[in-house]
């Protein structure tokens, strides 16, 4: 497990790709060890009811019978079946006295579901500490690891090019987990 002080060298660049547009930094993990992803959305859930939003993508579905707003079962359920390719929840959060903007998006990859968590720029660039802030949305990434039992945890930009395995991973990410 990396350092704070050990990642900053090398993704302090992600401040100034902020300041120019980029919308978030994230996390990934190719695969969690966590079967039961209800209960482990519960735990999340739980501890910001208040800033806990779903939301999803269709997989060839037409969402027009459903309720407008699932229960957490209900999406997870959909998602089981194949109907959502992307499941996906946003809250906020305050870490080290820091107020985040994150989502949280679980896909399927082959055999396995693969974890995907955004940290969204505004906080961070508007907190006056925009380091320190980045520390805290890669803590809160971490505990996401830990919560979801991901096989591994990487830092990385905005891109479709994610690591395939804790071992198979494109330069631009970096394995801190």
């Amino acid at each position: 497990m990396l350092s704070f002080d050990e990642i900053w060298p090398q993704f302090e660049w992600i401040l100034e790709d902020m300041r120019s547009g980029v919308a978030f930094f994230e996390g990934y993990s190719p695969s969690i060890g966590r079967t039961d992803l209800l209960e482990a959305l519960s735990e999340v859930s739980l501890l910001y009811p208040s800033a806990f939003q779903n939301s999803f993508w269709l997989n060839h579905s037409n969402n027009n019978g459903w309720p407008r707003m699932l229960t957490p079962a209900g999406y997870v359920e959909l998602f089981k079946s194949g109907k959502i390719i992307t499941l996906s929840f946003e809250y906020g959060i305050e870490v080290r006295g820091f107020n985040l903007s994150l989502r949280i998006l679980f896909e399927p990859n082959e055999s396995e579901t693969s974890l995907e968590i955004l940290c969204y720029r505004e906080p961070i660039l508007n907190s006056g500490q925009p380091k320190a802030a980045v520390e805290a949305g890669i803590i809160e990434f971490r505990r996401l690891y830990r919560i979801f039992r991901g096989d591994a945890l990487f830092l990385g930009p905005d891109t479709s090019n994610y690591p395939r395995t804790p071992d198979d991973y494109p330069d631009d990410w970096l394995r801190i987990d």
